[in-house]
């Protein structure tokens, strides 16, 4: 267990391991969580460590791991696994799944999906942070809402639901409070980046 300090608490985080099967399907470079005040997909970003653009977008609250292979590897299926243990609060996984960027339409569209609405996991961890596995495959949650998850067990595929510009797993951290906990400001992570 982490001890981290926020504002004139401290909290105890627990360490988290890889959100997903095997880390080398994912490009290396991770997109993390904004810490400027940009407005959402704004130019302007910076990332824990004061990096901008591609190290983060503005608005971005969450840490996105993109899937290497595209939608190719969609396809054939990545396993999306619980970072720590906890509970399951919520879950969507009936949204379409192919939701991309169009360079003739300079936006994501999602042709199965025209709400874009994201396909996603809630899990309130027993260190009292909420993980939200974000952008499923379609119809590939295995977990229902009050089940108990460990470390590492499978809650669904990756996907591209939602404002997704490309097969990816969006990994947001959030307190009690609602406020975004950065796992790469706070040292989080079992493994190293």
């Amino acid at each position: 267990i982490l001890l981290s300090v926020l504002g004139p608490s401290v909290q105890a985080f627990e360490k988290l391991d890889f959100p997903a099967e095997d880390r080398s399907l994912f490009l290396s470079n991770v997109i993390g969580v904004d810490h400027s005040d940009s407005k959402p997909f704004g130019a302007k970003c910076s990332d824990y460590k004061g990096r901008g653009v591609p190290h983060c977008y503005g608005g971005h609250k969450g840490s996105d791991f993109i899937l290497l292979g595209g939608f190719s590897a969609m396809e054939k299926g990545v396993e999306v696994r619980a970072a720590a243990s906890g509970i399951v609060t919520a879950l969507e996984e009936n949204q379409g799944d192919h939701c991309y960027w169009s360079l003739w339409k300079l936006k994501i569209v999602c042709d199965d999906n025209p709400n874009i609405e994201p396909n996603y996991v809630s899990v309130l961890q027993s260190d009292g942070l909420t993980a939200i596995y974000y952008h499923l495959k379609r119809l590939s949650v295995v977990v229902s809402v009050g089940q108990h998850v460990e470390a590492g067990q499978k809650l669904a595929l990756v996907g591209s639901s939602g404002i997704s510009s490309t097969p990816h797993l969006h990994f947001e951290l959030r307190d009690a409070q609602n406020k975004v906990i950065d796992p790469f400001e706070f040292r989080l992570w079992n493994e190293r980046y």
